[in-house]
């Protein structure tokens, strides 16, 4: 049986939304929940009780590095740590800028306490 061109159409269009529909979509990046759980190896370090961050702190640096690949998700993530880090008046600021480094991170914009989210690429 042989179908009209119309039809061949029809029906590759109606596949490709069928594709579309059940293609899962990548869900926000993370939830400030699971942001300072990544990086909660980290306090000792940032707190001035260990002279270097873990092995674990660096591990879960690199891997909320890895799971922010949009500016939105990182510019999410930026407001949760600042905000989480008002929260704990012990952290070392100067540790918070530097801790990327240490664990072998590069960032295209340097962190602080002051920085302003909505201007993280």
């Amino acid at each position: 049986m042989a179908y009209s061109s119309s039809v061949k159409s029809l029906i590759v269009l109606l596949l490709i939304a069928l594709m579309m529909v059940i293609t899962p979509y990548p869900t926000s990046a993370l939830t400030c929940g699971q942001t300072l759980s990544k990086i909660s190896s980290c306090l000792a370090y940032l707190d001035n009780k260990e002279s270097s961050p873990s092995s674990s702190c660096c591990s879960g640096i690199h891997s909320l590095h890895n799971a922010l690949t949009t500016t939105k998700s990182r510019r999410e993530a930026c407001t949760c740590l600042k905000s989480a880090s008002k929260e704990i008046k012990t952290l070392n600021h100067s540790r918070i800028t530097s801790l990327p480094k240490k664990c072998g991170v590069h960032l295209s914009f340097e962190i602080s306490v002051g920085i302003k989210c909505n201007s993280v690429p």
